[in-house]
């Protein structure tokens, strides 16, 4: 049963996962390019539905992956307990900066705007803003994101180590996992040192983790139907 709830979660966390980022390039492509941060305020507007869902989605995505992780903790317990124990242990704290850096785009930034909108505030709004907006470079929630990627990153090559030695099944999943973290690590240097391309990573840390968690999913699905039998 286990492994069959592990399955379903790592299924939920990849599909969650590909919708955000479908939609997120919908998005982009309905704003068109934005070179300055007014432009990408001016960009918001009056912020409409698929702002909010892409937001929600990814709170989603972040309780779903705690949720994961957790499993992926239980199943490993049994095969290296002290390791599973230390990498549990950083799944909470990357997904309090998550929560933080999504639920902000839905509680902060609509109020921020307001104040933008208005001749007395418009200057603080805009510095605030500048701190506060997800997907613009350089934000402190966008380091925010990048730190908590990077934070995942550690449980993710722990418990890709402790599959990739537990059950053979598991070794593409897993290697592909352990590198999405390593990738992450790669994304929240780039943040750091204002590096675009580097930064840009973090788009290859989420295509290597989607795919991981497809495969790792099947797996614990397929197990799940052969201990049935």
């Amino acid at each position: 049963m286990k492994t069959r709830i592990i399955g379903i979660l790592a299924l939920a966390v990849a599909i969650t996962t590909l919708t955000l980022a479908a939609l997120m390039a919908i998005s982009e492509v309905a704003t068109g390019p934005v070179t300055t941060l007014e432009d990408k305020i001016e960009s918001l507007g009056s912020l409409d539905f698929l702002f909010y869902f892409i937001y929600v989605n990814a709170i989603l995505i972040t309780i779903l992956g705690v949720a994961m992780f957790t499993g992926f903790f239980v199943y490993c317990l049994d095969e290296a307990d002290l390791w599973s124990w230390i990498a549990f242990a950083f799944v909470p704290i990357y997904g309090l900066g998550n929560i933080i850096s999504y639920s902000s785009q839905v509680f902060v930034v609509p109020s921020l705007l307001n104040l933008h909108n208005q001749p007395e505030t418009v200057m603080i709004a805009q510095v605030l803003l500048g701190l506060a907006i997800h997907n613009w470079y350089g934000t402190a929630i966008e380091a925010l994101n990048a730190i908590s990627y990077a934070i995942l990153g550690i449980p993710s090559i722990i418990f890709a180590v402790i599959m990739f030695r537990k059950n053979k099944g598991l070794r593409v999943g897993s290697i592909l996992l352990a590198l999405s973290g390593v990738f992450s690590f790669v994304a929240v240097v780039g943040v750091a040192a204002k590096n675009p391309l580097l930064g840009m990573m973090t788009l290859v840390s989420g295509f290597l983790y989607m795919v991981s968690l497809i495969i790792i999913g099947v797996f614990f699905l397929r197990h799940q139907f052969i201990e049935s039998d």
